[in-house]
């Protein structure tokens, strides 16, 4: 909010892809403020820009082997928390959402080499595949080929 959206604006957009949550996480903001954070911002897009917005959710992270089974469990919960606020606010603000937690969980099942040798980061692979998640819903939702 502070940072990014002036700038984002400013740039007059034609689209806007909204990838958050997993900082605020980490900095333990409560699923609530950051619902109210991202429906202003949102908002702001929508009043200022004449943008298509784009939103997903977060990605399963807790298939990592550096996480032992009970913060695998606790960040299921967290993460369970975080992806129903933004779906909430994604339909409450009518932006296009893409499910980029269930894409991950069936990518995590093929592709071991998602995860970073730090083993909990993504690895370069693991952010081709989420971006062309992301790139392929918009191609086919928002900007679809004429046919």
């Amino acid at each position: 909010i502070n940072e990014q959206i002036d700038k984002a604006i400013a740039l007059k957009p034609d689209l806007v892809t909204i990838s958050v949550g997993v900082n605020d996480m980490n900095n333990k903001i409560l699923p609530k403020t950051f619902s109210r954070n991202l429906t202003f911002i949102i908002e702001q897009l929508q009043k200022e820009t004449n943008a298509k917005i784009v939103i997903n959710n977060l990605p399963d992270f807790t298939s990592s082997s550096a996480l032992s089974r009970t913060h695998r469990s606790l960040g299921k919960l967290i993460i369970s928390r975080y992806n129903k606020a933004i779906e909430k606010v994604a339909s409450d603000t009518d932006v296009f959402f893409i499910d980029l937690y269930s894409q991950s969980k069936v990518y995590a099942k093929h592709y071991p080499e998602l995860i970073a040798e730090d083993k909990f980061h993504p690895s370069d692979f693991g952010h081709a595949l989420w971006a062309n998640t992301i790139m392929t819903s918009i191609e086919q939702h928002i900007f679809p080929k004429s046919r």
